[in-house]
């Protein structure tokens, strides 16, 4: 494993990107700000892409940001992207959230 600067040059933006997919669906429910550092990433060589990086940073982010896994899903189409699932509908809440 290397330090996460040296993948910042290739995988930087699609970790940036992600985290702020999952920020911006976390503020859209009411969530607050929140910001993220990356300790860790590891790569293996036969399957890392930056598409499939930012899927794991979104997921990483949603976490941390205190929700489900069951919030997030993932989609193929040429390359992966996460998409936010809609949450069950209550009286007071919007009945879906925009995805992607």
């Amino acid at each position: 494993m290397s330090g996460v600067k040296s993948f910042e040059p290739i995988y930087g933006e699609a970790v940036a990107s992600g985290a702020g997919d999952a920020l911006a669906w976390h503020t859209q429910e009411g969530g607050t700000s929140a910001s993220f550092l990356a300790l860790e990433l590891e790569e293996l060589l036969v399957d890392t892409k930056p598409h499939a990086v930012r899927c794991a940073a979104t997921m990483a982010a949603w976490k941390a940001l205190g929700h489900d896994e069951s919030g997030i899903s993932f989609e193929f189409e040429r390359e992966w992207i996460a998409c936010r699932n809609s949450p069950p509908s209550t009286p007071d809440s919007p009945s879906s959230i925009p995805r992607g």
